[in-house]
């Protein structure tokens, strides 16, 4: 009968006992009539109270969001057992009852515990939390992608998409860069807890932004896939770099005769310009985007491609520049210089010493040796022209000039002839020494 007392100093009837703080009454029978012979006292059922001196056979509960902890009556003797939830609030009415708890919000927790007044949610300062109902400071920080710029600041902001190293604080000699930054914490060194994404690198939102009280941004720049290059551009680790910050990767424009990244890439992977292959180059005119992959290595004018590389043209064969192509070897009795720049086109194939153009349907030898020369022919339709060996009695005087494409095959002087055929000399063309020496004039 201890649940139960006496509210004088003597009972004189059983029923008029009263429950002790914590308690209810109730019978020993569940079910059964409350009597002198079965009626009990029974501790408060969890999350109610009962301030006793009452025959009430129900606990009060406590108000709603509250509990109580413990299974003793000494915790559920009055409403301040109603303890408040780690994460919530307890709101007071004007009389000072407590009659709700409630969530504390985005940017704010609570530790719990029993109250005695209005218990507002501690404010994260500057921070947020990433939930609702936060039990602990702890839960206060940055979300991926922010940091709060100092101690006493009210709002967080982005990390840099592009920030000088004056600004960020570190060696002028690091240029300017884009920061991203991973993960929930605080940010005691303010914006140097962003992550630096390199020298010249910068980055761009690509996290679903997890801010809870910033709905106008969708995506933050909140991992290392943030930072990117673009295309012709190399990534790589620059040791100049090492006492400046906590970056050393740099991103740079390849230079001509070498091709960088296919295209816009992410993440923070090394990536080189790579050379054109042996005596490739690249046109002058193309910017490093355009530089981005093998297909704008070309063959400079003169070279041959063979497989990967380009290697000069031999003398009696030519090259364009661009056409990525074997050289291409000069018509019979057609040969070049070995100048690249003169190993270009046909039109560069001039006719070789000993021999001349040559006109296998000429009416006459001097037709078709073209004795009245190629006047008023181009030098495409020069170079298109058939040659032949000088046969005995002619000459030709080529002289290996680039520009002479249609020598032409000299008669000797009269009464004199060559000894042979492929003569290159008019000094070749000697009398005859002996009688018998049959001749062939053409």
């Amino acid at each position: 009968m201890f649940a139960l007392a006496c509210p004088a100093v003597s009972c004189s009837v059983l029923l008029s006992c009263v429950a002790r703080p914590g308690f209810r009454i109730a019978s020993i029978n569940p079910g059964q009539a409350i009597n002198a012979s079965t009626q009990t006292g029974v501790v408060c059922p969890a999350n109610k109270y009962c301030v006793g001196g009452t025959r009430l056979t129900g606990c009060t509960a406590c108000p709603s969001g509250m509990v109580t902890v413990g299974d003793a009556a000494s915790n559920h003797n009055s409403v301040n057992d109603c303890l408040v939830l780690a994460g919530y609030f307890a709101q007071w009415d004007a009389s000072g009852f407590a009659y709700n708890a409630d969530e504390c919000d985005f940017g704010s927790y609570w530790p719990g515990g029993q109250i005695s007044g209005p218990t507002p949610c501690s404010s994260c300062g500057g921070y947020t939390t990433a939930a609702v109902a936060s039990k602990s400071k702890s839960a206060c920080a940055a979300p991926p992608g922010y940091y709060l710029p100092s101690s006493g600041a009210s709002q967080l902001q982005l990390c840099p998409s592009s920030i000088d190293a004056a600004q960020y604080g570190i060696d002028a000699a690091f240029g300017t860069f884009g920061t991203y930054r991973l993960g929930w914490a605080t940010t005691p060194n303010g914006v140097k807890d962003c992550q630096i994404c390199g020298a010249n690198v910068l980055p761009e939102p690509t996290k679903e932004n997890l801010h809870p009280e910033d709905s106008t941004v969708e995506l933050v720049a909140a991992s290392p896939d943030a930072c990117y290059i673009t295309a012709g551009q190399s990534l790589t680790t620059d040791y100049s770099l090492a006492s400046l910050s906590n970056s050393m990767l740099r991103a740079a424009d390849c230079p001509p005769n070498t091709y960088g990244a296919s295209a816009h890439t992410n993440g923070l992977t090394t990536s080189f310009c790579k050379p054109c292959g042996r005596n490739m180059i690249t046109e002058p005119f193309l910017t490093a985007a355009q530089r981005n992959e093998a297909a704008v290595c070309i063959n400079p004018k003169g070279f041959g491609v063979t497989g990967q590389v380009a290697l000069q043209c031999s003398p009696g064969s030519w090259s364009a520049r661009g056409s990525m192509l074997p050289c291409q070897t000069c018509a019979a009795g057609r040969t070049t210089t070995a100048v690249s720049l003169q190993q270009v086109a046909a039109t560069d194939c001039f006719v070789s010493d000993g021999f001349g153009v040559f006109d296998q349907a000429g009416a006459t030898a001097a037709a078709q040796w073209y004795a009245a020369g190629v006047a008023g022919m181009t030098a495409v339709q020069q170079a298109q022209l058939e040659v032949a060996e000088c046969p005995v009695g002619r000459y030709s005087e080529s002289q290996n000039l680039h520009s002479d494409t249609a020598a032409r095959c000299a008669a000797c002087p009269a009464g004199s002839a060559t000894e042979e055929a492929g003569s290159t000399d008019i000094s070749q063309c000697t009398a005859p020494t002996h009688a018998a020496t049959s001749w062939v004039w053409l």
